[in-house]
């Protein structure tokens, strides 16, 4: 069963896992989702006749980076006037976004298997590379030092129900070359991953606790390690259930000084110290709402817009940004931007359908 262009759990999650906590109200029936499908493509078609275009101030404006899988399109809008400034059409189906130090912004196409780098307001990629053993794409993140970690998962079908592949990270040295995988049984279907500042990678999966318990874990890849391996995250009083719950896996990232965890399916966000033993302590926890959607908000990937420089965020996040790529109701159709560590109701709002991932690139300064 493929996802058909609604997200990377939007068939196949409830397949994979049909216990999962929320998970059987958040889907709807799959006859819908193939007349959806359907629908999308053709929209598609359409949309992508136009080919990949840019505003001339797209160059001198900072930019926000939307994927919209059921367009095969990234939107690219000025970040703070939200007004549209071009747009990225070579894809199957765009999803999860990073930044580097220079700005330009990678994006992850999980039905082409590839990661493609686009300078700031530029159209046309600058470097492609493969990541799709075993699955598909689904997020990235760019180290202090330039290496590039995407997340490939294998929870884009039926795959995960027969235990044919884990997925994993690959780490691309330089942002080139041939990448180093490491998996893990702990982290089955990685989720978007994020470095911190000193390098140490940290990435959400799904681990099964039994046949039909699944759980999510995190996991670590140390800067200069050679394996990806499981970290406990403490609530306040060293109680490591409060990430190991049923749930989906969400995205990683650092938010200047701490490292975020998101739960694909309860829209909390979770900001954590990085203990001297590699653990995690939460510090605090960020509850993601809408009160004009009538179902759940379910982002799969947070990104986190930093004061002076986001693509490393040397001083702390101050908005999170994300979409629903499915859910009850009318949450598909909205995309957020959220005053970041407070949360609660969005800042401000746009009407996107199936956002899956988003980047943000500041002017080359």
């Amino acid at each position: 069963m493929k996802s058909l262009g609604l997200g990377r759990y939007a068939l196949s999650r409830c397949a994979a896992a049909a216990l999962l906590a929320g998970c059987g109200g958040s889907q709807p029936p799959i006859a819908l989702s193939d007349a959806v499908g359907l629908a999308q493509r053709s929209r598609s078609s359409q949309h992508n006749s136009r080919g990949s275009w840019m505003l001339p101030e797209a160059k001198t404006e900072d930019l926000m980076y939307v994927s919209d899988g059921t367009l095969s399109a990234v939107l690219v809008f000025a970040y703070k006037s939200r007004k549209q400034v071009g747009q990225l059409t070579a894809f199957n189906e765009p999803y999860g976004q990073c930044v580097d130090a220079k700005g330009d912004v990678w994006i992850t196409d999980v039905r082409n298997g590839t990661v493609a780098e686009y300078a700031h307001g530029g159209t046309k990629p600058l470097k492609t590379l493969t990541a799709n053993q075993g699955g598909g794409p689904v997020g990235c993140s760019v180290s202090p030092d330039g290496d590039l970690a995407v997340s490939v998962d294998n929870n884009l079908g039926d795959s995960i129900l027969h235990g044919s592949s884990i997925g994993g990270v690959f780490v691309f040295k330089d942002a080139s070359g041939t990448p180093s995988i490491y998996a893990s049984n702990d982290c089955y279907a990685p989720a978007s991953p994020g470095y911190d500042l000193d390098g140490n990678l940290y990435v959400e999966g799904i681990h099964y606790v039994a046949t039909s318990v699944v759980h999510t874990k995190v996991c670590e890849l140390t800067a200069g390690g050679t394996s990806l391996h499981p970290v406990l995250v403490y609530r306040y009083h060293r109680d490591p259930r409060v990430i190991s719950n049923a749930g989906a896996p969400g995205s990683v990232m650092w938010d200047g000084k701490h490292i975020t965890v998101t739960n694909a399916l309860d829209a909390r966000l979770f900001v954590t110290d990085e203990l001297s033993d590699g653990n995690l302590r939460v510090r605090s926890v960020t509850d993601l709402r809408y009160s004009g959607c009538t179902g759940d908000v379910e982002p799969d990937q947070l990104f986190l817009v930093g004061k002076v420089n986001t693509p490393v965020n040397h001083e702390e996040a101050t908005i999170a940004l994300g979409g629903t790529d499915i859910g009850v109701g009318s949450c598909y159709q909205y995309f957020n931007g959220w005053a970041y560590p407070r949360g609660g109701n969005p800042e401000w709002t746009m009407a996107l359908r199936y956002p899956f991932g988003e980047s943000v690139s500041l002017v080359p300064r």
